[in-house]
């Protein structure tokens, strides 16, 4: 994919890391296993980063689920609240939490549609059309 692609993706990721790396000092204080889940975040955030840039699809698919676990998270921490953190439920729009929101749907959409295309073969006017499997069956027929 182009490079602006993989550079929006790699910005994306950075801010996820920035904004869990700035409520982290406070978080890992409150919130301990909240914390633990903020670094697990950062890690696999900044690892994913440097795999796309290098356009692997393993980068694209870590950085993804990174997004969809965070958000999840977040949803679920000002809803229902998490296992031994209880809830912010009135803490919706926590700037850095927004800010992380919306890069983490940044990162789900644009590696949604990266690893679809890494995963398909070009046709005739641009379109693309799924990759033949090559998983065999138990037989040793191919499907």
């Amino acid at each position: 994919m182009t490079p602006a692609v993989r550079h929006a993706a790699f910005g994306a990721l950075g801010v996820i890391v920035l904004s869990h790396l700035a409520a982290l000092s406070g978080t890992i204080t409150d919130a301990p296993t909240l914390g633990l889940g903020f670094v697990v975040v950062i890690t696999a955030a900044v690892w994913s980063a440097a795999q796309v840039l290098r356009d692997r699809s393993v980068g694209w698919i870590v950085g993804c689920a990174v997004a969809v676990v965070a958000v999840t998270a977040y949803i679920i921490s000002r809803t229902v609240g998490l296992p031994l953190e209880g809830g912010k439920f009135d803490n919706w729009f926590d700037p850095l939490g927004v800010v992380a929101a919306v890069a983490e749907g940044i990162v789900i959409a644009l590696g949604a549609v990266m690893i679809h295309r890494q995963r398909a073969i070009p046709i005739r006017g641009g379109a693309f059309k799924p990759r033949p499997s090559t998983h065999r069956h138990f037989n040793g027929a191919q499907r």
